[in-house]
């Protein structure tokens, strides 16, 4: 009897991690570059990855992962190979080489809305919510980026790079 208990137990165990997948890291930040909102990504490994910009307020109700809908307009490209550390300018119509734009409903961000960046690739990224009041607590040096699933704060870039590139090693 002891020995079905202990396989029915390691079975129940390994069933459960099956479905786990790992958690979301601290990969993507808001940055001003050249007075513009930038995103920056970074790739664990040379995977594909994705950036969805949208609207975050309590009326949108889809979650990035099922796509826009005719209530949430949203930005989004993708690449098939991320550099270690991407720059992609939020809703530029022409994103940098290797990179293309999918989804172009959302034209430009509005002050009073929130928004939120999410990444996808080998690693999912925290979700980076903001507004146009952010943009004045962020220059060249400094960053929005998450710290946690509910926390984010400025920091500097090197700062939010080392605890990304940290994230993929851990991963």
């Amino acid at each position: 009897m002891r020995p079905f208990r202990a396989v029915l137990l390691l079975s129940l165990l390994l069933a459960s991690l099956a479905g786990c997948t790992p958690a979301n890291e601290p990969l993507a930040a808001l940055a001003l570059r050249d007075g513009e909102p930038t995103v920056l990504l970074v790739g664990c490994g040379s995977a594909g990855a994705s950036i969805y910009l949208h609207e975050d307020s309590e009326t949108a109700s889809a979650s990035p992962s099922t796509g826009a809908t005719a209530d949430r307009p949203e930005w989004s490209v993708r690449t098939d190979r991320a550099e270690p550390v991407n720059e992609i300018p939020l809703l530029d119509p022409t994103p940098p080489a290797n990179w293309t734009v999918n989804r172009s409903s959302l034209q430009r961000i509005e002050p009073g809305v929130w928004y939120g960046i999410s990444a996808y690739g080998h690693r999912d990224a925290f979700t980076v919510r903001f507004d146009t009041e952010a943009f004045s607590k962020l220059d060249g040096e400094h960053v929005l980026a998450p710290v946690s699933h509910r926390k984010q704060e400025v920091m500097t870039r090197a700062s939010f790079e080392r605890n990304a590139r940290q994230a993929c090693e851990d991963s």
